[in-house]
């Protein structure tokens, strides 16, 4: 009889699948393959080319027999199939802490709206699993009343940002009381770590992994080890440590010997506090480590960022029997929505744009794709995407066009772009326009802005919404920024990624006073390779039925 023993983050395969090895081969092969997705771009690999290799990455070992919990239908799935005999055995850890958390959402003349209440019904019966709802559907609310319910201490709530890391720590402190009493979040990432380990946590997941001494790499789209991340050298703490003594025994002998200068004093001084922020800094990343550790709750925002990443510290937070990832998109272009499935577990409900439209919640948009006939000879994707997009005169006049027009029939406009050389071409091109921009750190999520540059581009994006100006903005506009007063938006560059489309239409969905709907302007670029990508846009929209799309020549 096979036993599958169930733990929180990692289950296992326990007892013999077939006394016959061929058959077991090839039944642990179908484990394998329901437990794959395919790796983007294996068409290239020479390894697929060579039929050395199928092309897929399974999160089932063969070896050991584990797998992620969050698929284990996947793996009753198949041995049904194959008529293997198998029992269930949960040892999910269960020692929770239990605490007293509630809202106070009436205390703002706020209540949960019912679609909100059907998702934490949802999330409640089943204790983990993922929670779709749009853009604008209020997943922070349902977030607060979600970790009241549950009354399970400690929480950790993973955020792909440090500006929605502060974001979601004033909307906590703000909904939550721990106690009866307003409750104290605290937060871990931007160099701060603030930690409540009897209450409610938000980090971000660059802190997170660093705690574990990981960092994510988006080359290879993996996870590796480096003990130095998050430092400023790379030196070894016990080499820290002795140039700290060195340099103490250099002042002491100076004083003795009279030679006492500043210069040493200054050195003695910064080897010290070199190596005091050293041991500081392993002081936080160990407080950091045991909260994800021991937490009892571990819930992810924008949950369809970093599957990679999710997945790793899904299996750190082991002690977590309630496990939610909440998002906007349950999918991934990459495939690697499994690895999603397999850290929380399947999709309990899904809010889509068109339902919160449908009830008024959210504003209809009105989406125009614009044909560009444009065609001049490349050599390579570099060079379509400059002579296309960031330099085509026509295209660019066409944005300018519609923007000004709209901005002058007194629309909120914000024009999306991909790479800051667009960004200047554009603000120069349009009148009362301005350009914030960000930069790429490879992950597309996290552009490692300071505070003074969040509270600028807040600043902006607000100026933006009473119709002082018209705003250019790079990818920190596609995650976790609120201004529901812009009601127009231009998305100037050509994203393939349907989840980034949805993500940045989300934004200007919010209603507001005397908003009625709101104006999306694509593109439809003839170039082959964009074309396929405005294509995919296209086709993204079709799937929402309240969103109206139009061709304008």
């Amino acid at each position: 009889m096979v036993r599958l023993v169930l733990s929180n983050a990692v289950s296992i395969i326990r007892g013999a699948i077939h006394p016959h090895y061929d058959t077991y081969r090839l039944i642990n092969d179908k484990i394998r393959d329901a437990l794959a997705y395919e790796v983007s771009g294996h068409e290239w690999s020479e390894k697929f080319k060579t039929n050395a290799w199928d092309g897929k990455k399974s999160l089932y070992h063969r070896g050991d027999k584990t797998f992620p919990t969050g698929l284990l239908h996947r793996v009753k799935t198949v041995l049904d199939e194959n008529d293997v005999e198998f029992v269930v055995e949960d040892k999910r850890a269960k020692n929770l802490t239990h605490v007293d958390i509630a809202t106070n959402f009436a205390q703002y003349d706020r209540a949960l709206r019912d679609y909100q209440e059907n998702v934490v019904q949802a999330a409640m019966a089943r204790g983990r699993g993922v929670l779709s709802v749009a853009t604008g559907g209020g997943k922070t609310m349902i977030s607060c009343e979600l970790i009241a319910r549950m009354g399970v201490a400690p929480v950790v709530f993973i955020v792909p940002s440090k500006t929605l890391m502060y974001q979601t720590q004033r909307e906590f402190a703000k909904y939550l009381t721990l106690n009866g009493m307003p409750a104290k979040v605290g937060i871990a990432g931007d160099g701060v770590c603030d930690l409540e380990s009897v209450g409610v946590n938000v980090m971000t997941w660059q802190t997170a992994l660093q705690a574990f001494d990981e960092k994510y790499t988006a080359k290879g789209d993996r996870i590796v080890y480096d003990e130095f991340t998050g430092l400023v050298t790379r030196k070894k703490t016990d080499q820290l440590r002795q140039e700290a003594q060195d340099a103490e025994k250099k002042l002491e002998q100076a004083k003795l010997d009279g030679t006492l200068t500043k210069d040493l004093k200054n050195a003695a001084r910064k080897a010290k506090n070199k190596y005091d922020t050293r041991l500081q800094h392993i002081a936080k990343k160990e407080a950091i480590k045991a909260l994800v550790q021991n937490c009892g709750v571990f819930i992810v925002d924008e949950a369809h960022t970093a599957a990679v990443v999710i997945q790793r510290l899904g299996e750190h937070a082991s002690n977590a029997f309630y496990r939610f990832g909440v998002t906007a998109t349950n999918w991934r272009e990459d495939g690697q929505e499994i690895r999603i499935e397999g850290t929380f577990g399947r999709n309990l409900i899904v809010i889509k744009p068109s339902d919160l439209i449908r009830d008024k919640w959210l504003v209809p948009p009105v989406i125009f794709m614009v044909k560009i006939r444009h065609l001049e000879s490349t050599s390579d994707y570099t060079e379509v995407y400059d002579k296309h997009i960031v330099r085509c005169w026509e295209r660019n006049y066409r944005i300018k066009q519609f923007a000004e027009q709209m901005f002058a029939a007194g629309r909120a406009v914000m024009i999306l772009v991909e790479r800051l050389d667009h960004g200047d071409i554009l603000e120069q091109m349009i009148e009362q326009s301005v350009f914030v921009p960000g930069k790429d750190n490879g992950s597309g999520l996290e552009d490692d802005a300071d505070e003074d540059t969040q509270n600028y581009r807040l600043g902006m994006l607000a100026k933006c919404g009473s119709r002082k100006h018209i705003l250019i903005a790079t990818q920190w506009a596609n995650v976790g920024v609120d201004e529901p007063s812009i009601d127009t938006l231009i998305l100037a560059g050509s994203s393939m990624s349907s989840v980034t489309t949805f993500q940045q239409v989300g934004r200007i969905l919010r209603p507001a006073k005397g908003k009625n709907n709101a104006v999306v302007i694509d593109f439809m670029d003839e170039q082959e390779d964009l074309h396929s990508h405005s294509l995919r846009r296209k086709r993204a929209y079709a799937l929402e039925p309240e969103f109206r799309v139009y061709m304008v020549t």
